[in-house]
């Protein structure tokens, strides 16, 4: 039998940047790259947002006919300064690409496993915020495999 997962991939994956010290949960006061779920807030200048989008799918199961495949994201980076946008995602695809193995986070008293993350996509600049901004933002793609950890299971990473 399956487990859903009781929160969106997209929450998993901010609290598991915040554990990685690339971005701060907003939610936890002040801190240096404040990270959304579903929405980029207007201030301050240089944040982050992750938004779920629909990942590829790959089959389904014989017993219950649940589809599988991995959760797609969505991270999106703004910053005042274009060189500080582009290498805040540039690192965000790092710990991706070489960190992110096997890990758990924990939200509350929910433990989930994040298998793998492998990016769909290098950093795409989107340019201005807007046509008078010098808000500058970047975007990169990716899918997660993510499980939820139930009854004493534990992941081997962070």
């Amino acid at each position: 039998m399956s487990h859903f997962l009781r929160h969106p991939p997209s929450k998993i994956i901010r609290q598991l940047l915040v554990d990685y010290d690339l971005c701060t949960d907003p939610d936890d006061g002040v801190g240096p790259w404040p990270c959304y779920v579903g929405f980029l807030a207007d201030k301050p200048d240089s944040a982050l947002a992750i938004y779920d989008t629909q990942g590829p799918i790959q089959g389904r199961t014989h017993t219950d006919g649940e589809v599988q495949g991995p959760f797609g994201l969505q991270v999106k980076v703004r910053s005042d300064d274009n060189g500080d946008g582009y290498l805040k995602a540039k690192n965000v695809l790092r710990c991706f690409d070489e960190f992110v193995l096997r890990d758990t986070v924990v939200i509350g008293t929910t433990s989930y496993l994040v298998q793998a993350i492998t990016r769909t996509s290098d950093v795409i600049s989107m340019g201005a915020e807007a046509p008078t901004s010098r808000r500058r933002l970047f975007s990169a793609n990716a899918v997660a495999t993510i499980t939820l950890l139930v009854d004493g299971e534990t992941g081997t990473g962070t």
